[in-house]
């Protein structure tokens, strides 16, 4: 014996576990360690025994125990996955929509910056595709008509739809015309697999609407849904999100062209300014009772476009502006005018 062991007590101990050799005849286990080390363990064991736990071998660690959180949480996560999704859940984009919205951008002799189509990491680049027709109101639109109401609305809204993207796709083509005859390789490419995708957009859009109207249940129902939130005319580009986008929200978020002299040279007489093509649809074919907050503006009243810019209705041609009068304004507070679009947005402090 070491000099800093101590001599074990004279008294033995005997195991509570009993081992049958046969039968009959039970052998019981003597163990001779210390009585403070015994003691402890035959508490513990009877404390689990007691305690309606499971019994817990002597020598063995001490088990995990589940804490009554964990087990709310478990619960939770079992209830939450329970909960079945509704037709009326927003969709995310189709990669038709996705693609046709970054090579509109890439090949647009206004764009400053490229986007990878592989790899755009939109957020390093404070980019996001705004809607012209906000999803909200699309929902809202489609949810009356699929319950007997807004039947005039949703006619109005697959009007636009569908004849903004016909425009959409003949304004692509022509501008691939131009590319084939100034010989421009990667104009050419790139507008040629731009007008693959928003042709494979229209058509997907008109199969879902079709089988959408012919029988109307909760799978026509989602898939259309899902093709008219990702209609490439409706999205169609790529601009600012914080600052922009995200504000707007679910407001018509129109998109302005800017000025242009009617002469040629030396014109200082600007013709009016005028919306994009889709956004022309919009306020053309739209019934203005489809949208509940109506077109986004600014605190005085200016058109808050898809670009980020502030443009004053007056500048609109007389008919534009009629038809702009129709509908409903909100007023977005937290616009930026100088948001970041090609570079991370950064919260100011």
């Amino acid at each position: 014996m070491y000099s800093h062991q101590t001599k074990p007590h004279n008294k033995q101990y005997t195991s509570l576990v009993s081992i049958t050799s046969d039968v009959h005849k039970p052998i019981q286990l003597k163990d001779n360690r210390s009585s403070s080390v015994i003691q402890r363990k035959l508490q513990f064991a009877m404390n689990a025994i007691t305690s309606n736990t499971d019994v817990i071998q002597l020598g063995k660690k001490k088990p995990k125990t589940t804490t009554s959180n964990a087990l709310n949480k478990n619960k939770a996560t079992k209830v939450k996955k329970k909960i079945k999704k509704t037709p009326y859940d927003r969709p995310s984009f189709t990669a038709d929509s996705k693609q046709s919205a970054i090579l509109h951008h890439n090949t647009s002799k206004r764009s400053s910056f490229q986007i990878n189509p592989k790899k755009p990491n939109l957020p390093s680049l404070n980019a996001a595709q705004p809607h012209r027709f906000p999803w909200k109101d699309m929902r809202e639109v489609t949810k009356g008509y699929h319950t007997g109401q807004k039947k005039k609305q949703f006619q109005s809204m697959i009007r636009f739809l569908k004849t903004s993207g016909d425009t959409r796709i003949e304004h692509i083509e022509r501008r691939l015309e131009r590319s084939k005859r100034k010989k421009d390789v990667s104009k050419i490419k790139g507008r040629t697999e731009l007008l693959k995708r928003a042709k494979g957009s229209q058509s997907s859009f008109n199969k879902a609407h079709k089988e959408y109207t012919d029988t109307q249940n909760d799978k026509t129902l989602k898939e259309f849904l899902r093709q008219a939130n990702s209609h490439h005319a409706n999205v169609p580009d790529y601009g600012a999100h914080f600052g922009v986008n995200q504000p707007v929200n679910d407001a018509i978020h129109l998109n302005i062209r800017k000025s242009r002299s009617r002469k040629r040279k030396n014109s200082t007489d600007l013709r009016p300014r005028s919306p994009s093509p889709t956004s022309k649809k919009l306020l053309s074919e739209l019934d203005p009772g489809s949208s509940e907050k109506g077109i986004a503006v600014d605190k005085d009243g200016k058109i808050i476009t898809t670009g980020g810019k502030l443009i004053d209705p007056s500048t609109l041609s007389p008919d534009i502006q009629k038809k702009y009068a129709l509908f409903k304004k909100t007023k977005i507070k937290s616009f930026m005018s100088n948001a970041p679009f090609g570079s991370p947005y950064k919260k100011s402090t």
